[in-house]
């Protein structure tokens, strides 16, 4: 799967979306494969398949979100309307053409739990922004016209259906700088990078660490492959460096570099008003031809 293809629209733009949501939920999935017993805890995602979340954690959206270290933010509800983004709110510096620099999906649920019902006729916004529903009721931020959200700022989620309301106040991490390697610069194949930033990369976000990718990268198309990429590499969220090697032959024809792409979660949000957490991906490109 080519996570940028085709002309603009709001179906390239859903189909990136789309990508980066699989990757996450194979991400979690593959990890959640290697534990005995593994459950919604570990996967963030139902049992059952179906719209509902449960994380397993105790006050799992209720009153108690004093949970530490890890969770923050805020959050209320009315009439039992919860806002579900259990894979976050993704800040994208710098963007590749058919991206935007906020990228997430989110969805609207009446209740929780195995009764939850998913709203297709729910209203949302983002800092106040309206973000319109895709056919199938999602939220899509990629098509929230005007959005930006900056590190550091907290992101207020608003959703309504009926009578009936939910709020989110998510806290975004500060910004964090990839000083090495350089934009642009020329690699080898095969060769052991150094990676480096400034910055707090420790959120200790349960769920997501801070981690580390490589992603096959076109500099002529200024496009990129998700399905195309490496194993995540787990940081140690003390260190302000880690090295990746790159591949020794790229899996993909068009491939001329890579995307080097560090991942920030924040603090994740859970509470009666919904689940979700903010993160920072940042990026440099490399050349290897």
């Amino acid at each position: 799967m080519v996570g940028t293809s085709g002309t603009r629209g709001s179906l390239a733009r859903c189909g990136t979306n789309v990508c980066v949501r699989l990757v996450w939920i194979g991400l979690v999935l593959s990890g959640c494969a290697v534990l005995s017993g593994c459950s919604t805890v570990a996967t963030g995602l139902p049992a059952n398949g179906g719209s509902s979340f449960d994380s397993g954690a105790p006050g799992d959206g209720g009153a108690d979100a004093g949970f530490s270290p890890g969770f923050g933010g805020s959050g209320s509800s009315t009439g039992g309307l919860y806002i579900l983004g259990a894979f976050g709110i993704d800040l994208v510096t710098p963007t590749t053409k058919f991206e935007s620099a906020v990228q997430g999906l989110l969805s609207v649920q009446q209740g929780k739990g195995a009764a939850a019902q998913k709203l297709k006729d729910a209203s949302l916004t983002i800092n106040g922004v309206n973000v319109p529903p895709t056919s199938l009721g999602n939220f899509d931020l990629a098509d929230a016209s005007g959005l930006t959200i900056a590190p550091s700022s907290s992101i207020r989620v608003a959703a309504s259906h009926g009578g009936d309301a939910a709020m989110l106040q998510v806290p975004c991490p500060a910004d964090v700088v990839l000083t090495t390697p350089k934009d642009g610069e020329m690699v080898m194949p095969g060769e052991s990078i150094a990676v480096a930033w400034k910055g707090t990369i420790d959120y200790q976000s349960p769920l997501f660490p801070p981690q580390l990718w490589l992603i096959e990268y076109s500099f002529a198309r200024d496009e990129f492959a998700y399905s195309q990429l490496s194993d995540p590499q787990d940081l140690d969220a003390t260190k302000s460096s880690a090295t990746v090697t790159v591949p020794s032959t790229p899996t993909s024809d068009y491939s001329d570099g890579y995307l080097v792409e560090l991942v920030v979660p924040g603090l994740r949000v859970l509470n009666d008003g919904g689940d979700t957490v903010c993160r920072l991906r940042k990026r440099v490109r490399i050349r290897t031809r």
